[in-house]
């Protein structure tokens, strides 16, 4: 709509006289008007879509100024990007950079505590080092002064000797200083025939068949091996108990003397007859010497009465030196999830992401515990369902008698090719210790694998232990088996690394089997105690009520946060300082020792 653009007349432009209207003046006025000064109906609708098209134009124009505006904005922003200027750039560039420093930081201190830990170890190996080449070299000294002492007991023996079965022999010659003429009339000089040294005299040997036989009966009795033949009964004479008899290291001691393999000796029989030899062989069982005239084997007569009076005691000790029964081993178990709420709905052999079994077959009675690794529970996966699994494989593997008593670590490797192998596998990560005992052999053969393990009790003191195998604090060895694409990332050890040891055992003794939860909070003395206070025979509800007692109080002490648990120092050993116990779960198998082959049927 036009405007009115012209500018008014004053009310005295106006001439009064003049009665004609002045029309182009009134040209001046809005031509919307009519004659009467109102505005048409047409040209309003005229009007109100013009203005219309004005207002939409306009906001078109704004909204394209505004695209231009924002437009060019985002270009400021991406070019301060390129330049490093832009304000969240720098922000989050700074908490990118915290996170960088922190890793580092936490890198290095792992680092510096790695670094403590080597050189402590190598101050300790080094120090021991020089220890015991201080021992081997006092040892080596004494060795040589007391080998000294020896021969020249054997020289002034031997000097004896000479004297008593030939007179002359020490009789002193001249030291000739010049070499004198022969006289004439003199008789020719007969040269000197050198003589050997008289070897030592046993006075104790024998050469009739029935005391030969007799001494067989005798060494047979203190060894343990049955006689290849029946041999006659012949009257023990009496033996000397007061005398000094001894073996060590190949070597017999026998009236203050030592005697060696390959020493010249002389024997002596009780009619007096002498014959030449070398000793060939000295042990337990027997004492042979080689006759130098025929190379025959003689038994030393004597020498065995000396080791049946002497020695007898110290190898009527020993398994191999009596008649041998076949061991067995009472069994119990118990334990304990961190859970508390899992406690009360535990499952057939597990404990929490710990398992067990218990398994016997013609041979061998066999336990063994694994304990799962619980990161595995992140991911969605039963931590619990691969240990049990692996244990139960191990149980039905010895029951069928697919196994060699004697390498139990070949039962842990069979049973984790199989979970490897199955169609659907089992995914997870467990360690694993098994214990073995052949019962005729009466011998333990163990394997271990990761921070479980065992110990061997024996009247009181431990005789035996697991040795723990750790990758670093708190990270040990262990089995797994991983998704595909996570093949290669995931921590996984081979079952032959395992540690394998073996050992005989006696009736009496006690086996503790359990995970590190166990043995992270018990130390060996307090298992100790509560052995000796609980075991008081080989009943199976005796050894189950001290598995109970062990793995209760092991629980009880994982929540407290005031005890120095053996886990806490030793992490404290690694420059991490830790108190309390440790929760996590608890299995003790516990087994007693005994040839009553009864006791648990």
């Amino acid at each position: 709509m036009s405007s009115y653009t012209s500018s008014p007349k004053h009310f005295n432009d106006y001439d009064f006289d003049n009665d004609e209207f002045d029309y182009n003046s009134a040209s001046d006025f809005d031509d919307d008007r009519d004659l009467d000064g109102n505005v048409s109906d047409e040209d309003t609708e005229d009007a109100s879509e013009t203005e219309e098209k004005t207002q939409t134009g306009n906001r078109t124009e704004i909204k394209e100024q505004m695209y231009q505006d924002k437009l060019a904005q985002l270009k400021k922003q991406l070019q301060a990007l390129q330049e490093g200027t832009l304000p969240e750039y720098i922000k989050r560039l700074k908490k990118i950079d915290q996170q960088y420093k922190e890793r580092l930081r936490l890198n290095e201190l792992w680092r510096d505590i790695e670094l403590e830990v080597v050189e402590r170890d190598y101050h300790k190996e080094k120090k021991e080092s020089v220890k015991e080449f201080e021992e081997k070299k006092v040892e080596l000294k004494e060795t040589l002064v007391m080998e000294l002492k020896e021969k020249k007991g054997n020289i002034e023996t031997e000097r004896q000797t000479m004297d008593l079965n030939n007179g002359d022999f020490m009789e002193m010659k001249p030291i000739m200083t010049r070499k004198l003429r022969r006289r004439p009339n003199d008789p020719m000089p007969m040269p000197e025939k050198r003589r050997k040294p008289s070897p030592d005299i046993l006075a104790y040997y024998s050469y009739s068949s029935s005391e030969i036989a007799e001494d067989m009966r005798i060494l047979n009795k203190v060894s343990g091996k049955p006689l290849a033949k029946k041999l006659p009964p012949v009257p023990t004479p009496v033996v000397d108990m007061n005398l000094d008899v001894k073996i060590e290291d190949g070597k017999l001691y026998y009236d203050k003397r030592w005697f060696t393999r390959n020493q010249p000796i002389m024997l002596e029989s009780k009619e007096g007859g002498k014959v030449m030899g070398s000793i060939i062989n000295i042990s337990a069982q027997e004492i042979l010497v080689r006759r130098a005239t025929d190379n025959v084997a003689l038994y030393g007569r004597l020498v065995a009465r000396a080791i049946v009076a002497g020695i007898h005691n110290e190898f009527q000790l020993r398994p191999g030196a009596r008649d041998k029964q076949p061991l067995h081993l009472v069994t119990g178990s118990y334990g304990f999830s961190k859970s508390v709420a899992k406690n009360s709905v535990l499952k057939k052999w597990t404990f929490g992401d710990d398992a067990y079994f218990i398994a016997r077959n013609k041979v061998a009675d066999v336990i063994g515990v694994a304990d799962g690794v619980g990161g595995w529970r992140n991911y969605g996966i039963d931590p619990s369902a691969f240990p049990r699994q692996l244990m139960a494989t191990c149980q039905r593997l010895v029951e069928e008698g697919h196994f060699r008593p004697q390498a139990p670590a070949s039962i842990i490797a069979a049973s984790y090719e199989e979970l490897q192998q199955h169609k659907d596998p089992l995914l997870g990560s467990s360690t694993a210790c098994i214990v073995s005992l052949h019962r005729e052999e009466r011998t333990i053969y163990t394997a271990n694998l990761g921070d479980s393990g065992f110990l061997i009790i024996r009247d009181g003191e431990v005789v035996h232990r697991s040795l723990e195998q750790q990758h670093y604090f708190n990270t040990p060895f262990q089995l797994a088996v991983a998704p595909p694409s996570q093949q290669g990332l995931v921590l996984s050890d081979s079952p032959e690394v395992a540690e394998s040891s073996s050992f005989e055992v006696e009736d009496g003794d006690v086996i503790i089997l359990g995970t590190d939860g166990l043995f992270d909070n018990l130390s060996e003395d307090m298992i100790l105690g509560y052995v000796s206070a609980q075991l008081k025979d080989n009943r199976e509800e005796s050894v189950q009520k001290t598995a109970l007692t062990i793995a209760e109080k092991a629980y009880q002490l994982s929540f407290d946060p005031d005890y120095m648990s053996p886990f806490a120092l030793s992490a404290v050993d690694v420059g991490i300082q830790l108190s309390g116990g440790k929760p996590d779960d608890i299995t003790c198998v516990m087994a007693r020792v005994t040839n009553q082959s009864d006791i648990y049927i």
